[in-house]
């Protein structure tokens, strides 16, 4: 994956069996939230990557946990 300096523009290079794929896509308003510093590499999961191409910023999304039901104590009898 490639952005530029504005971060406007990004593009994934992609490889499939039967050679490479280009993907781009260009912001009209805002920038892409990179989680890092011009130049530098970092490698992002399957999810990382859909919710940077969606302007989400992952490094302040936040981690939501299943609600789980409170424990029972055994009952005494």
């Amino acid at each position: 994956m490639f952005i530029n300096r504005k971060r406007t523009h990004l593009k994934v290079l992609y490889f499939d069996r039967h050679g490479y794929c280009v993907w781009a896509k260009r912001l009209e308003q805002g920038q892409f939230h990179y989680p890092a510093r011009l130049g530098d590499k970092v490698a992002l999961d399957w999810t990382q990557l859909k919710l940077l191409l969606e302007g989400i910023d992952v490094t302040k999304a936040r981690h939501y946990k299943r609600y789980r039901h409170p424990q029972h104590a055994p009952f005494a009898v």
